[in-house]
């Protein structure tokens, strides 16, 4: 008995319909679009790149890249980075922030490649140094995949450089004492559609976003599509704006059909424009008092 081959859709032949909408906020019913779209992005002033207000930032915003130590290029001098025996998934992880001086944790929680980190000191009256830790699991049965430990003070010889690696946590923002934030990553938010065009069945077997050669897939729920059916979701994305660049968002859907006998593979993209504006840059703000130390004990 032959084998049947499978067969290729030919893009005049579509069977599904893709589309990929970019926002700069989560919503896209908002009356005024032209402030809501990934063409008029400003880039961060190059002199605001390195946190230095002379004593620590109220906020720090980092991503958590899950590389290894060898990824570092901050010329913190007190930087220290050690990989555990198990190696990073592209699964989520669980994340320790612990501020040394303050004996508290300032994060702790599960993150996957691609997200935000708040180390938020606004109500601790001393962290100079903090310690983290990435592991496979929050329990005690977890393996170490990485530990890291550095200065958290904003003064040049410290490096909190925006855009520098610390091993797997990329520095993204900070924000002064009077509660301005400076950002050199943008949150983007990618509406996709995808709907079935052809008369028969398909099941989605991978939707993925593209940014700079940089692959992730997205987790879709019901993969079966109907005739005409469409699926739908909201994708977050952080984006460089360390300097003016235009680049695509690619958005790729794959679907089978007739028992797997037919492959559909369907793309569309999305542009993001990031232009260079004069902005005043941030300046040291003085030393304020702060309240009391909360405590919460190590385990």
């Amino acid at each position: 008995v032959e084998e049947e081959e499978t067969q290729i859709i030919s893009p005049q032949n579509l069977c599904l319909a893709v589309s990929l909408i970019c926002n700069t906020f989560n919503g896209g019913d908002d009356d005024d679009n032209d402030n809501d779209s990934c063409n008029s992005i400003e880039a961060i002033n190059n002199d605001d790149l390195l946190c230095n207000l002379g004593r620590g930032a109220l906020r720090l915003g980092w991503i958590y890249r899950a590389r290894p130590c060898s990824a570092m290029n901050t010329n913190q001098q007190s930087f220290l980075c050690e990989d555990g025996n198990a190696v990073f998934p592209k699964s989520r992880v669980f994340v320790e922030v612990f501020g040394i001086e303050a004996e508290t944790y300032l994060f702790r929680d599960f993150v996957l490649p691609g997200d935000e980190i708040i180390m938020n000191f606004e109500r601790l009256s001393v962290v100079q140094t903090v310690e983290v830790k990435v592991k496979t699991d929050n329990d005690s049965e977890s393996f170490l995949i990485q530990s890291i430990s550095f200065n958290i003070t904003c003064v040049p010889i410290q490096d909190l450089t925006i855009g520098k690696m610390f091993g797997s946590l990329q520095l993204a923002s900070y924000t002064t004492s009077s509660d301005v934030k400076v950002e050199g990553f943008q949150k983007l938010y990618f509406t996709y559609f995808v709907q079935n065009v052809s008369p028969s069945r398909k099941d989605i077997t991978s939707l993925s976003i593209d940014f700079n050669g940089m692959r992730s897939d997205v987790i879709v729920s019901g993969a079966a599509l109907e005739s005409s059916d469409i699926t739908t979701d909201v994708i977050e994305r952080h984006v460089p704006i360390m300097e003016s660049s235009s680049f695509f968002i690619t958005f790729t859907a794959v679907a089978t059909g007739d028992s797997g006998r037919q492959v559909c593979k369907e793309d569309n993209e999305a542009l993001v424009l990031v232009r260079n504006a004069a902005r005043l840059s941030t300046t040291p703000s003085p030393n304020s008092s702060s309240p009391t130390t909360p405590t919460n004990e190590r385990r």
